[in-house]
Parts: C-alpha cells; sequence; structure tokens
C-alpha cells in the first residue's frame, strides 16, 4: 500500500472472477484446425502482485501468469485492455493480448507504470483480463486496480517489501503478504507522523511536505497467519526500496531473517533505517534496534540454585521484549535432568515489572506441559516473585518460583522431602557473559540428602 504522509488514504476495491473456457467457433484464429475434440480446460490468473496495489509511479513492473489447465489444438487469445480509472495511457503500458499459442499452457503479460515529472493527483487504474471477444474461448473476465500516487523531484518515495521461509517453518507456500501483514511507520520526535497500512508492500510518499529533520523507519506486524498446530515461527528478511526523481533509483537496504511473525502487535516495533530530511535532500542509512530495555537478553548464572548444591542447573534462562515483557527457560534443566519429565510444549510467561520498585512478579500462568515414561503429565502453571538491579555495568536478577501440577507444588514438596532447602525454588541470575563469580553470588553446597532422583507416577 502507498501512503502519502500528507495523510490521504485511497480505498480501492477489486472483483475477480474465474470460470471455465469452452471451444467456440466465433473467430477463425485456426478454429477447426484440429480433428480431436478438446476437453474443456480451466483458466486461472496468478499475478505478482496484490490486488488493490497501490503504488508510487516509478517505472514499476507488475507480471501475471495465465494458465490453462489442459492444451488446446488452437490458439487461445484474451484480451488486456483498461475497464475503467482516471489514470490516461500515457500513465502506463502494458500487454493488450496474451496469447496461448496451440499446445500451450501457460502465458504471461504484464504492466508498467511510467514514472514522468507531471504534478498529477492520485490516479486509479482498473485493467480487465479477457473480454467476450476472447478467441476460441469463453471467459468471464478479471480485473485488477492499481491506485497510482504521484511522485515529484522533491519528494522520497520509500517502498517495502519482505519474503519469508513460510514453507520450510510451516509447510504452507504462502506469498509474503499472506504470510505477514506488516505495516510501514514513519517516526518523527518519538510520535508516529504517517503509517502505511494495506493488504499488500507498503508505500510512503510526501516527504516533500514534511519539515527538515531526522525521520525513522519501523515496521510492525499487523496480523500473521495462523497455521494452527503446524505453527512455527516465521522468519521475515525485509527489504526497504528509495526513489527520488532523477537523484535516487532504486536503492536498496537489506535486512536478513530480521524478525520473526511470533509478535503481531503495535508495541512490538523494528526500527530499520534513518531519513534525513534537508529541504529536497535526503540521506538515509541503516539504524536496526530491536526492541529491549535494560534486563533484555539472555541470563547467566544458577537456575535452580540450592544451598545444598542438588539442584545447582546453569541458566537457561532469556527475556524477551514482544509483545508483553517475557521469560523463558525457568527450571527446565531442573525439570527434565532431576524430575526426569521431557518437555513437549513451552509457554512464554508475562514477567510484569515494576521499575521503580525493581522488583518482577510472575503472576499463575500456563507453563509447561510435558510427558513422564512416555505418558503426557497434567500441564504445569507457575508462579513467582523477585527482584533485579540494574545500576551496575551487568543488571542481576533474583527470582523465587514454584511449578504447579496435579494441585501440587513441587518445589514444596522437594522441600518437605528434604531434596530441597528452600521451599521455593530459586534462580540466581546476572546479564554478565562471566556468569555469577563477577557478579559476587556464590552458593554454599551443603548436600542434605543422597543424590537419588525420586520417582513419582
Amino acid at each position: 500500500m502507498t501512503t502519502n504522509i500528507k495523510k490521504l488514504y485511497f480505498p480501492i476495491v477489486m472483483a475477480a472472477l474465474v470460470s471455465s473456457l469452452i471451444i467456440s467457433c466465433e473467430k477463425d484464429d485456426n478454429t477447426g484446425a484440429g480433428t480431436l475434440t478438446p476437453a474443456t480446460p480451466t483458466i486461472s490468473v496468478t499475478p505478482n502482485f496484490t490486488s488493490p496495489e497501490s503504488l508510487v509511479e516509478n517505472d514499476s513492473v507488475f507480471e501475471y501468469t495465465v494458465t490453462m489447465s489442459v492444451a488446446q489444438l488452437v490458439d487461445v487469445k484474451l484480451n488486456v485492455a483498461q475497464v475503467d480509472g482516471t489514470a490516461s495511457a500515457d500513465d502506463y503500458e502494458m500487454s493488450s493480448e496474451i496469447y496461448f499459442f496451440a499446445g500451450a499452457t501457460t502465458a504471461k503479460g504484464k504492466i508498467k507504470i511510467l514514472s514522468d515529472e507531471l504534478i498529477e493527483d492520485t490516479e486509479n487504474l482498473i485493467i480487465q483480463i479477457g473480454d467476450n471477444e476472447t478467441a476460441n474461448a469463453t471467459f468471464a473476465p478479471i480485473t485488477y486496480e492499481f491506485t497510482i500516487s504521484n511522485l515529484t523531484g522533491d519528494d522520497l518515495a520509500v517502498h517495502m517489501s519482505w519474503t519469508t521461509d513460510a514453507a520450510d517453518a510451516i509447510g504452507l507456500d504462502l506469498d509474503p503478504t499472506e504470510a505477514v501483514d506488516m505495516r510501514l511507520l514513519v517516526i518523527h520526535a518519538d510520535t508516529v507522523y504517517a503509517v502505511a497500512d494495506g493488504s499488500s508492500f507498503e508505500d510512503i510518499t510526501g516527504f516533500d511536505a514534511a519539515p527538515d529533520g531526522t525521520y525513522t523507519i519501523a515496521t510492525d506486524i499487523y496480523a500473521t497467519v495462523n497455521a494452527g498446530d503446524f505453527n512455527a515461527p516465521i522468519t521475515i528478511d525485509i527489504n526497504l526500496e528509495f526513489n527520488q526523481i532523477g537523484v535516487v533509483n532504486g536503492e536498496t537496504l537489506a535486512f536478513p531473517a530480521v524478525m520473526t511473525n511470533e509478535y503481531a502487535c503495535e508495541s512490538y516495533r523494528i526500527e530499520l533505517a534513518t531519513i534525513t530530511k534537508n529541504g529536497d535532500t535526503y540521506t538515509f542509512e541503516k539504524s536496526l534496534v530491536v526492541p529491549g530495555n535494560s534486563i533484555t537478553g539472555v541470563w547467566q548464572g544458577i537456575d535452580v540454585d540450592d544451598e545444598s548444591g542438588y539442584h545447582d542447573y546453569e541458566s537457561q534462562v532469556e527475556t524477551i521484549l514482544g509483545c508483553v515483557f517475557e521469560i523463558r527457560g525457568l527450571g527446565y534443566s531442573w525439570m527434565t535432568d532431576f524430575w526426569g519429565e521431557t518437555i513437549i510444549d513451552a509457554g512464554t510467561v508475562e514477567l510484569l515489572i515494576d521499575e521503580t520498585a525493581k522488583t518482577v512478579t510472575i503472576e499463575e500462568q500456563y507453563y509447561l506441559t510435558t510427558t513422564y515414561k512416555d505418558v503426557v503429565q497434567d500441564p504445569y502453571t507457575i508462579t513467582g516473585t523477585g527482584t533485579y538491579d540494574d545500576s551496575g555495568d551487568y543488571p542481576t536478577m533474583t527470582i523465587e518460583y514454584e511449578l504447579t501440577n496435579n494441585a501440587t507444588g513441587w518445589a514444596n514438596w522437594c522441600y518437605e522431602n528434604e531434596y530441597l532447602s528452600t521451599p521455593l525454588f530459586v534462580a540466581h541470575l546476572t546479564l554478565d557473559p562471566a556468569g555469577l563469580k563477577s557478579a559476587g553470588i556464590k552458593t554454599v553446597v551443603i548436600n542434605k540428602k543422597p543424590l537419588v532422583k525420586p520417582s513419582h507416577k
């Protein structure tokens, strides 16, 4: 979608109809040349764009493939024409006829939206593939619509496109815009200045009317595919293209594997680049900023940390600022090693942060599903509280928590049965890559009970 940062938005509509092709004798395009009776084919059109398509006039080329299910003994022709819209023939070039030559099952066509120096209002163009004069076939026409914004010499156009690994990640061969619906944002002075939010790749223009200064180009995900039981993170590669007539011609910035579709919300915003405007001169550069705060990252330390030394496991904890602040990995090693259960599903836990009191809270919520001796266990929930200190070079955090299933808190059970020296699991963590030793936190090893793991049902 194209958004002009002068705040003009243009709704557009597409109608798409596909029906059967049957052999006709109205035209003399080799009709009757065959002696066999051909099967009635079906026909489909596959564009490399999304209709309605919004764009800035910049010699952009849009291609489409027309496919017939069964090869014919005669030529089949589809006419292509503008059927509506304010655009004139000077605004575009396109294939006016698409031919399936005898024996062929595919044909291609294209339309090119031309760039010019004229200052024009936004125009729309509706083209139709097929009509009632289709040679050797009848075909219900398909229409595609384009909304064309004007780009003047002192304006800058920003185009955002993306690709995904949806086919590998979830087994669905989806167009990028089907996998994720993304927004293109312009931020100025910590305020969202303009948004492009359509159903296709996104475009923003109108910088000519914006005040001089520095603008941040950012993106977030409006919606993403739900693959049900096959859901898995989809990796997204983003490309930004910049154009200014006579000055900048299709310069790009690439952001491979810059994000996944795990966080479809406005609060998870990736900053990609900055644009500095000085009159009609623009400079742009990468400026990648991923959401985070002082206690976001991979934590070193001990989890669970127990005075007995029995449950001392290296941390697998990670904190992430997604749509909410999340924590992953608490108690994983204890669960799989000491408790002997296999984790088959792990929820992401919301961690509530009080930045004034420097405290963290985990309200009771789903956490894990496991198997024990190949039998699926009741789900585990987690609750907990803790504190953090981000005043030094590397933040530290201590969390006390409980894992519960079958109405039993298992930290407390381990404490009552002398497997644990505290009634809660305790994690001592630091963002210092060197670990706890340099953070001044040490574990006293006092074995309370022989190292015999308990069996359980």
